[in-house]
């Protein structure tokens, strides 16, 4: 991991996803950017901002944002990796709902997850176009990942 993908004193972008309070969204679990900070919601979110941020910015490492959970993930390799220890927090408040933020959260959140898990599980099970890349996110056949989703 290069320097400029890890920046150990740029402190978190807040307690939630940026991009969820912005738009008046919710998230599943929160990632953090390991270089400038941004918190965004995992792959298993609707929205997906941290992966988002990911492209848009080409900052390829992320690390959990979630309490109790310390580990980094590289885009570039699509691997888990060892990083530092970056400034505080290193996770949301304890008190702080998953998903969240509670008032936001719909009543149906897990059959909302339920259902895109099961069509891009589906999508993913169709040939791909010649040239296209067959790398796809591997969804456990109970749905949702609530261990270390992205």
């Amino acid at each position: 991991m290069s320097q400029p993908d890890v920046d150990v004193t740029v402190q978190p972008s807040g307690t939630g996803c940026v991009d969820c309070d912005a738009t008046g969204g919710w998230w599943f679990h929160l990632r953090r950017c390991a270089a400038c900070g941004h918190i965004g919601c995992c792959d298993s979110s609707l929205s997906k901002h941290a992966t988002a941020h990911a492209t848009s910015s080409g900052h390829p490492v992320i690390t959990s944002f979630e309490p109790g959970e310390d580990w980094f993930f590289d885009y570039r390799t699509e691997r888990m990796t060892d990083g530092p220890a970056l400034a505080a927090p290193d996770c949301h408040p304890v008190d702080q709902s998953t998903p969240g933020p509670a008032s936001r959260v719909p009543a149906d959140w897990e059959a909302q997850l339920e259902a895109r898990h099961h069509i891009r599980a589906a999508a993913s099970s169709f040939p791909s176009a010649p040239g296209a890349s067959t790398s796809h996110s591997t969804v456990p056949e109970s749905g949702i990942d609530r261990r270390t989703t992205r």
